[in-house]
Protein backbone atom coordinates (compact mmCIF):
# COMPACT_ATOMS: atom_id res chain seq x y z
CA UNK A 1 0.00 0.00 0.00
CA UNK A 2 1.09 3.56 -0.55
CA UNK A 3 2.17 5.62 2.40
CA UNK A 4 -0.56 7.63 4.08
CA UNK A 5 -0.96 11.24 3.00
CA UNK A 6 0.04 12.23 6.53
CA UNK A 7 3.33 10.35 6.22
CA UNK A 8 3.98 11.79 2.76
CA UNK A 9 3.27 15.32 3.98
CA UNK A 10 5.26 15.16 7.21
CA UNK A 11 7.92 12.78 5.93
CA UNK A 12 9.92 10.90 8.51
CA UNK A 13 8.15 12.43 11.51
CA UNK A 14 4.91 10.46 11.18
CA UNK A 15 4.55 6.72 11.12
CA UNK A 16 8.21 5.81 11.34
CA UNK A 17 9.49 3.31 13.88
CA UNK A 18 11.78 5.17 16.32
CA UNK A 19 15.44 4.13 16.10
CA UNK A 20 15.54 2.74 19.66
CA UNK A 21 12.50 0.56 19.04
CA UNK A 22 13.78 -0.49 15.61
CA UNK A 23 16.98 -1.79 17.22
CA UNK A 24 14.93 -3.74 19.79
CA UNK A 25 12.62 -5.35 17.26
CA UNK A 26 15.51 -6.23 14.95
CA UNK A 27 17.22 -7.95 17.90
CA UNK A 28 13.98 -9.88 18.59
CA UNK A 29 13.89 -11.15 15.02
CA UNK A 30 11.82 -8.79 12.90
CA UNK A 31 9.43 -10.74 10.66
CA UNK A 32 7.16 -8.09 9.10
CA UNK A 33 6.92 -4.33 9.35
CA UNK A 34 4.90 -1.52 7.76
CA UNK A 35 5.70 2.15 8.33
CA UNK A 36 3.99 5.36 7.31
CA UNK A 37 0.59 3.77 6.88
CA UNK A 38 -2.81 5.08 7.88
CA UNK A 39 -3.65 2.80 10.79
CA UNK A 40 -7.29 2.34 11.73
CA UNK A 41 -8.02 2.06 15.44
CA UNK A 42 -11.44 0.96 16.65
CA UNK A 43 -12.37 1.34 20.27
CA UNK A 44 -15.32 0.17 22.35
CA UNK A 45 -15.56 1.51 25.90
CA UNK A 46 -11.81 2.18 25.87
CA UNK A 47 -10.36 3.71 29.02
CA UNK A 48 -6.77 4.70 29.65
CA UNK A 49 -5.21 7.40 31.82
CA UNK A 50 -6.81 10.69 30.72
CA UNK A 51 -8.61 8.96 27.81
CA UNK A 52 -12.10 7.55 27.30
CA UNK A 53 -13.31 6.76 23.83
CA UNK A 54 -15.68 4.68 21.73
CA UNK A 55 -15.40 4.94 17.97
CA UNK A 56 -12.92 4.86 15.13
CA UNK A 57 -9.77 6.90 14.65
CA UNK A 58 -7.19 6.92 11.86
CA UNK A 59 -3.59 7.94 12.35
CA UNK A 60 -0.33 7.73 10.50
CA UNK A 61 1.65 5.00 12.18
CA UNK A 62 3.41 1.67 11.97
CA UNK A 63 3.01 -1.99 12.77
CA UNK A 64 5.60 -4.72 13.26
CA UNK A 65 5.66 -8.42 14.07
CA UNK A 66 8.71 -10.04 15.67
CA UNK A 67 9.32 -13.47 17.14
CA UNK A 68 8.36 -11.99 20.53
CA UNK A 69 5.61 -9.41 19.98
CA UNK A 70 3.29 -7.39 17.79
CA UNK A 71 3.77 -3.66 18.19
CA UNK A 72 1.94 -0.76 16.59
CA UNK A 73 1.58 2.93 17.09
CA UNK A 74 -0.88 5.39 15.70
CA UNK A 75 -0.03 9.05 16.22
CA UNK A 76 1.69 9.77 19.52
CA UNK A 77 -0.74 8.46 22.11
CA UNK A 78 -2.04 5.15 20.82
CA UNK A 79 0.71 2.59 21.14
CA UNK A 80 0.12 -1.12 21.59
CA UNK A 81 2.78 -3.66 22.50
CA UNK A 82 1.40 -7.20 22.62
CA UNK A 83 3.85 -9.90 23.79
CA UNK A 84 3.18 -13.13 21.90
CA UNK A 85 3.61 -15.23 25.04
CA UNK A 86 0.50 -13.50 26.44
CA UNK A 87 -1.62 -13.95 23.33
CA UNK A 88 -4.01 -16.85 23.15
CA UNK A 89 -6.26 -17.41 20.19
CA UNK A 90 -9.33 -17.31 22.44
CA UNK A 91 -8.48 -13.88 23.89
CA UNK A 92 -7.13 -12.19 20.79
CA UNK A 93 -8.70 -12.27 17.37
CA UNK A 94 -6.83 -11.50 14.20
CA UNK A 95 -7.19 -11.99 10.48
CA UNK A 96 -7.69 -10.06 7.28
CA UNK A 97 -10.44 -7.85 5.99
CA UNK A 98 -11.02 -7.66 2.25
CA UNK A 99 -7.57 -9.18 1.77
CA UNK A 100 -6.10 -5.70 2.19
CA UNK A 101 -6.07 -5.19 5.95
CA UNK A 102 -4.48 -7.13 8.77
CA UNK A 103 -6.38 -6.67 12.01
CA UNK A 104 -5.79 -7.73 15.58
CA UNK A 105 -8.37 -7.12 18.29
CA UNK A 106 -8.12 -7.60 22.02
CA UNK A 107 -9.31 -6.55 25.45
CA UNK A 108 -6.89 -3.84 26.61
CA UNK A 109 -6.96 -4.97 30.26
CA UNK A 110 -5.44 -8.33 29.22
CA UNK A 111 -2.21 -6.50 28.37
CA UNK A 112 -2.27 -3.27 30.39
CA UNK A 113 -3.03 -2.65 34.05
CA UNK A 114 -4.17 0.92 33.39
CA UNK A 115 -6.39 0.31 30.34
CA UNK A 116 -9.67 -1.40 29.60
CA UNK A 117 -12.08 -1.81 26.71
CA UNK A 118 -11.99 -3.48 23.34
CA UNK A 119 -9.42 -2.37 20.75
CA UNK A 120 -8.91 -3.30 17.12
CA UNK A 121 -5.75 -2.27 15.27
CA UNK A 122 -6.12 -2.37 11.48
CA UNK A 123 -3.09 -2.15 9.18
CA UNK A 124 -3.61 -1.55 5.46
CA UNK A 125 -0.88 -3.70 3.94
CA UNK A 126 -0.30 -5.96 0.94
CA UNK A 127 1.24 -8.36 3.50
CA UNK A 128 -2.06 -8.91 5.37
CA UNK A 129 -2.25 -12.64 4.64
CA UNK A 130 1.40 -13.06 5.58
CA UNK A 131 0.83 -11.40 8.97
CA UNK A 132 -1.89 -14.00 9.63
CA UNK A 133 0.23 -16.95 8.47
CA UNK A 134 3.24 -15.85 10.47
CA UNK A 135 1.21 -15.13 13.60
CA UNK A 136 -0.51 -18.53 13.31
CA UNK A 137 2.88 -20.23 13.08
CA UNK A 138 4.36 -18.27 15.99
CA UNK A 139 1.40 -18.98 18.28
CA UNK A 140 1.34 -22.68 17.33
CA UNK A 141 5.06 -22.99 18.08
CA UNK A 142 4.85 -21.06 21.37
Amino acid sequence: MAKSWIARFWGHMTGKVPEALLEQIQTEGLILMDEGILIGLRFKKYKAPNQRFTGIKHFGGYGALTHKRFVSKGYSIYNFDLPLDRISQKDVQYGTRKGQYFYISFEASDFYDDRSGWVEVRLPTPKAEEYVRRLDALLAAG
